[in-house]
């Protein structure tokens, strides 16, 4: 196949990742499955063929500097080794996006760190690890209460518009605040293991004689 259409393929399947990670990067599939699996899983495969159909067919080698020289002469071997920076600087900017998010450090912190893994590899996961580092110091962690509010999926959200059961110890721990909070929504307070919100509250309500 013609190697400056792979050339293509490859480029823009893996701007693809690169643009989730950047504009998405809440997105379930963006940091979880497309850019760190989907998208390195074909670069990979593209990889692994023109490594096994090429091998043995250019001179050249990695003992010196001067072999890989005359290794990368082939088209179709250079071909290989920008697919493979392709595919390994994805998944190192995937990995920054979900370390990021695991951490707190605001997502505007980690574009431009995804931008230099984009470009130029390691320098950008180094950048990254200058911010992870002093993250913690310099207060540009993400509070809780914004953590929750951006991330794809929030428990006590789930648990306010579902019918699932609160755990006994969520009472026990939290029970001044439920107490009060119930005593405002008229909720009966204390650790009612199995019922759900809308059941307690179905409870409390006034029958009509």
């Amino acid at each position: 196949m013609n190697p400056n259409l792979l050339f293509k393929l490859a480029n823009n399947a893996a701007l693809i990742g690169w643009i989730l990670l950047i504009f998405l990067p809440r997105w379930r599939w963006s940091a979880r499955l497309i850019a760190p699996v989907l998208v390195p899983a074909l670069l990979a495969a593209l990889y692994s063929w023109l490594v096994v159909t090429q091998f043995g067919h250019s001179p050249g080698g990695f003992s010196s500097l001067t072999s890989v020289a005359l290794l990368f002469q082939n088209r179709a071997t250079l071909l290989a080794g920008w697919v493979h920076y392709l595919a390994f600087d994805l998944f190192v900017g995937s990995w920054e996006v979900r370390d990021s998010q695991a951490a707190g450090i605001r997502h505007y912190l980690v574009v431009p760190c995804l931008i230099l893994t984009f470009l130029f590899g390691p320098a950008g996961w180094f950048l990254y690890f200058l911010i992870r580092s002093t993250a913690n110091r310099s207060g540009v962690i993400e509070s809780a209460e914004e953590a929750a509010l951006s991330a794809p999926h929030n428990d006590i959200r789930d648990y306010m518009i579902s019918d699932r059961p609160i755990a006994t110890a969520n009472w026990s721990a939290k029970a001044p605040i439920n107490q009060s909070m119930s005593f405002a929504i008229g909720v009966p307070s204390g650790p009612v293991s199995g019922t759900s919100i809308h059941e307690q509250r179905k409870q409390t309500q006034p029958r009509c004689p």
